[in-house]
């Protein structure tokens, strides 16, 4: 979906992966769009990560849990940007719009 939207997207198959992804990529990347749950590292190990190394990315999480759960089994920080499953393409593509819009105006 994102693709066929003109973003560019960078595709890993677990944290692990995603998180050497992101050390390894020389452009900027724009947004992290992860799951909470992830094999081999959690989607908020991932985010903690990412956020020592590009520390001006911003974060969308994506969960089939409700936000207020997670935030009580601390799966993920207070106040973060997340996005329940099931949601339609409308949804995702008007989140990941409002967290990069977000970000570029917060570097201002």
């Amino acid at each position: 979906m994102l693709r066929v939207c003109g973003f560019s997207v960078l595709e890993a198959e677990d944290g692990q992966h995603a998180l050497r992804l992101a050390k390894e990529y020389r452009g900027s990347i724009h947004l992290l769009v992860t799951d909470v749950m992830m094999p081999r590292l959690s989607g908020k190990r991932l985010a903690e990560a990412i956020s020592i190394i590009r520390p001006e990315t911003p974060v969308l999480f994506i969960s089939g849990s409700t936000s207020e759960s997670l935030m009580r089994d601390e799966l993920i920080p207070v106040g973060v940007s997340i996005l329940a499953k099931p949601f339609a393409p409308q949804a995702l593509m008007q989140r990941v719009r409002g967290a990069i819009s977000g970000a570029q105006l917060m570097a201002m």
